[in-house]
């Protein structure tokens, strides 16, 4: 007996040592089965197409408008001048000169302190000026100094109508300075023809030419050719040999739509009435949702997506293309590497380490790439894909 038990520790030895062997051979490089989630983005270059309205003359000469670029007009409010032939430009620049001090006489910010009643409170607002001046002087902005600066000279006339003994009130300068301008524009070369807004909207001290190519209406017939033909075009310029010229306009950012050439087979899935997420990319954060207006017809395997906004975008007010990207799709799940999917009689599987074994799985795959796949988290199928499952990637 005694010679047998040295065999049987032995033989228990190897019984032992083979099952730590086969744990060891049947050990499995795995990951965790984690949430995630992966969008499929369409970048590219988008047209802005808008209801615009061109304002046109007859004949070249010298366009001045008195309605600010970017501004929100009314319907036949008074934009800008027009005078046919070469203009005195010394006259112009003094013009100019009294449009700001008009302004000035005019805004909520001056309306008030432009006509107290005594120099000592006008001393006291031209030095808080000044000083304001000097400020945004160190930071560059001439446009806000100008303004000031306009401000600034309307005190003064205050103060010397003040000095004077006369009895200035707010109707009497700006009438002064109207005066003034009409004597100024009276000596102009040339015939001058006021200018009006077409319709309410943004004006937009410029034209290129396009307001009346693209519109609300035209994506029914603008073709694949055309906007790429648009979109590679590096400037708009009106030609000034077709008559009339058009020099202004007023834009209804209200309602807008994005015009963006792509691969017929990249919108598999989208539909008109799909409501997609569109970012613009030069914009910074800038996120719309829009919806799939159209899709044109395919034209050597593109078409043309557009996508319908309706909430006014500022920063883009005259822009006439841009950079977005749209997110066709978001993909949520459960998250994996691509080399943990096998296929096995034509079905996406993946095998999950249950100790020294392996289980199947059948996945749905929404998603992946060479490196990350999201497949569908389905907790009540049949022998799922758990979260936190370790999937095998041998």
């Amino acid at each position: 007996m005694k010679q047998k038990l040295p065999l049987l520790i032995i033989l228990l030895c190897i019984i032992v040592m083979w099952s730590i062997y086969g744990k060891i051979s049947n050990s499995f490089t795995v990951a965790t089965a984690v949430s995630g989630s992966r969008e499929n983005v369409l970048s590219a270059e988008a047209l802005f197409i808008r209801n615009e309205y061109p304002v046109k003359v007859d004949g070249n000469g010298y366009f001045q408008n008195s309605a600010a670029g970017g501004s929100k007009v009314h319907k036949g409010q008074t934009i800008g001048y027009y005078y046919i032939g070469e203009p005195d430009k010394e006259l112009i620049s003094k013009i100019n000169v009294i449009n700001e001090k008009i302004k000035a006489a005019t805004n909520a910010r001056s309306t008030e302190e432009a006509f107290v009643d005594d120099t000592i409170s006008i001393d006291n607002k031209i030095a808080a000026y000044t000083k304001e001046i000097s400020e945004l002087a160190s930071a560059g902005n001439q446009e806000e100094i100008n303004k000031i600066r306009a401000e600034i000279d309307v005190l003064l006339e205050r103060k010397a109508t003040i000095a004077g003994g006369a009895v200035s009130t707010k109707a009497s300068v700006i009438d002064t300075l109207n005066a003034q301008k009409q004597e100024l524009e009276n000596q102009l070369m040339g015939n001058k023809t006021g200018l009006y807004a077409p319709a309410p909207g943004i004006f937009a001290i410029s034209a290129d030419g396009l307001e009346e190519t693209l519109n609300l209406k035209s994506i029914d017939t603008l073709t694949v050719s055309t906007v790429e033909e648009i979109l590679a075009k590096k400037e708009y310029t009106v030609d000034k040999n077709v008559y009339p010229l058009s020099i202004c306009k007023v834009i209804d950012n209200s309602e807008w739509i994005l015009a963006i050439v792509c691969e017929e087979k990249k919108l598999q899935g989208i539909h008109v009435g799909n409501t997609l997420e569109v970012k613009f990319a030069d914009e910074g954060d800038i996120t719309e949702k829009c919806t799939v207006k159209k899709i044109s017809e395919p034209e050597d395997g593109k078409v043309v997506l557009y996508l319908k906004g309706s909430v006014e975008l500022a920063q883009m007010q005259n822009a006439r293309k841009t950079s977005v990207n749209i997110v066709l799709k978001n993909y949520k799940g459960l998250q994996i590497p691509t080399k943990a999917l096998k296929n096995e009689a034509g079905k996406d599987v993946v095998y999950v380490s249950n100790g020294a074994e392996k289980q199947m799985k059948y996945v749905n795959v929404l998603y992946k790439d060479d490196d990350i796949a999201i497949v569908e988290e389905n907790n009540q199928g049949e022998n799922p894909l758990l979260l936190y499952d370790e999937v095998v990637l041998e």
